[in-house]
């Protein structure tokens, strides 16, 4: 997979960390939702050598929230329950949790995965392309036919959801907009709109690094990514208030730089 890096920064979704011979701590640390708090929290840490390898910010109370992160504490000058402790006695701070490990450390403080409303599944891409690809084995055509429609309903939905939270005050090429992004920030692959035609009512998607088509197991003669050909059928049904199908015509599986998918009327 061939990712930009002048345009994007790959997303840390904070699963694990592994670095041999190094010791490593996970740190909840339960802030006051004020200016300062952060920044006094990570002098702390910077004054006693630990260095912060990552990490998230989440505020979920208008009085609270929470800064987890990972970290290295073999040069640190003070133990990590040391640090816990004068982390504690900061005023901005009102709780500390951790975890110690050697080597290798997993997250322990962040379940569910949520994303807004929606609760999430991190799964390995690879691995769920690869599924893909011994179910469509397996059932055959049929299988093509499930995964299609399990992608157009994710995307009718999706659309009907973000239009519903943003109170129907967007118009149609705003929430496809706002549905790209989505379509990026979640890994699913990088979309470009390319046509939009209102009146005709036919629509182009170009989608680099599709998920569907990063497993070594894709079938490169017969490749064609049908739960992302589901997902922009249903997408462009909710946005457009039209029965659409897309048709992929471009598939990177097959070598072309791009998934391209043509979008029209369901006839």
């Amino acid at each position: 997979m061939v990712m930009n890096l002048e345009k994007y920064v790959p997303k840390d979704v904070m699963s694990f960390v592994s670095l041999p011979k190094r010791k490593l701590a996970e740190f909840m640390v339960k802030l006051k939702n004020v200016p300062g708090a952060l920044a006094e929290t990570s002098d702390l840490l910077f004054r006693y050598g630990v260095n912060i390898l990552t990490g998230m910010h989440i505020v979920t109370d208008p009085e609270f929230g929470y800064w987890i992160f990972f970290a290295d504490f073999t040069r640190a000058r003070e133990k990590t329950s040391q640090v816990a402790k004068e982390l504690r006695s900061l005023d901005k701070v009102l709780d500390v949790k951790y975890e110690e490990a050697e080597n290798f450390i997993v997250e322990s403080f962040l379940y569910p995965v949520m994303s807004w409303d929606w609760r999430f599944v991190i799964m390995n891409a690879e691995r769920l392309s690869a599924s893909f690809t011994r179910i469509k084995e397996l059932l055959g055509s049929g299988a093509a036919t499930i995964l299609f429609y399990q992608g157009f309903e994710y995307g009718a939905n999706l659309a009907y959801w973000i239009k519903e939270s943003m109170d129907n005050i967007i118009n149609p090429k705003e929430l496809l907009e706002v549905i790209v992004k989505i379509y990026r920030t979640n890994g699913w692959g990088d979309a470009e709109i390319s046509k939009m035609d209102l009146n005709s009512k036919e629509c182009i998607v170009k989608v680099y690094n599709c998920f569907e088509t990063l497993s070594s197991a894709v079938d490169t003669m017969n490749t064609t990514c049908d739960f992302n050909r589901g997902f922009w059928s249903g997408v462009f049904t909710k946005i457009l208030q039209t029965r659409m199908k897309a048709e992929e015509i471009k598939c990177a599986g097959k070598g072309d730089e791009h998934c391209e998918f043509v979008i029209k009327p369901w006839t």
